[in-house]
């Protein structure tokens, strides 16, 4: 197949991103089925992610012509960057948080919404393998791989930088099909897009992803820290997080995003501009 570096356009990452809903949803449904109508573990989740992202990644490696690794780059960044990605990932993941419990306070879920979220959160803060490898590992590698590495990288060919963050974003957000994630999860696109404007890098992003997944695993499981509207458990009414870890996230996110920017303006060209 001739070379399509341009490959996908914005209908194509459509039909990608519902490629991969559609292989998640035949995947949990059938896993359930398997299991007599009881929710799927982790480990089958992990599974189920790892087989659905296969197939949309290898399709659209097909279809773009590309060398694997000028379609997704897995490109080295600057050392120096990793502690202040890492800080403004922390202060990313209060300021989605807390907006999560904002919306949840203004728009109350339901009992049943509450006892499915309850449940996901026991499982995913348990001290076991296959939670933290879904969470830590493959989600982020299949959805970086996806909405950063091919879809992002494509829009970034077709449209100014911030409509192509936006329009990944977004797509981003479509998979988590909840609202109140839907939301939340936009917020964190758009910052993990501005992470692979500045780098070039999906280790950026991804590393960046798993930070933002496990920080409350590993605050639960190694630190024992119970932080209210954080680590806790969803409640029936949506706890806020104390004013000092608000102000803490909010000092983390302008110094750590202020300090990547400025290790990283060397680097500065997209993969748009490096084409």
């Amino acid at each position: 197949m001739d070379r399509n570096p341009e490959y996908p356009g914005i209908w194509q990452s459509i039909g990608l991103t519902l490629m991969f809903v559609a292989l998640m949803v035949v995947g949990t449904v059938f896993v359930s089925m398997t299991r007599q109508g009881l929710p799927p573990t982790p480990l089958d989740m992990l599974m189920v992610t790892l087989m659905s992202a296969g197939v949309v990644i290898g399709w659209a490696w097909d279809r773009a012509g590309l060398p694997f690794r000028e379609l997704y780059p897995f490109d080295p960044f600057p050392l120096a960057a990793l502690l202040p990605l890492l800080l403004a990932t922390f202060g990313a993941s209060v300021a989605c948080s807390e907006m999560d419990n904002a919306l949840r306070r203004l728009a109350p879920v339901s009992p049943e919404q509450l006892k499915s979220m309850r449940q996901s959160a026991e499982v995913m803060l348990r001290p076991a393998v296959a939670p933290v490898l879904l969470g830590v590992v493959v989600a982020p590698l299949a959805e970086e791989m996806i909405f950063r590495g091919l879809i992002l990288r494509g829009l970034l060919r077709r449209f100014r930088q911030d409509h192509a963050i936006a329009l990944s974003a977004l797509l981003f957000a479509v998979i988590h099909v909840d609202l109140y994630q839907v939301i939340t999860v936009f917020f964190m696109g758009l910052f993990l897009g501005w992470v692979f404007t500045r780098t070039g890098s999906l280790w950026a992003c991804l590393l960046a992803h798993a930070a933002a997944n496990g920080i409350g695993w590993v605050a639960v499981n190694l630190f024992g820290l119970s932080i209210q509207g954080y680590t806790d458990l969803p409640a029936e009414t949506a706890l806020f997080h104390p004013p000092w870890f608000d102000a803490l996230g909010v000092a983390a996110l302008a110094v750590g995003g202020y300090l990547f920017w400025l290790v990283t303006r060397a680097k500065g060209q997209t993969p748009a501009s490096a084409g």
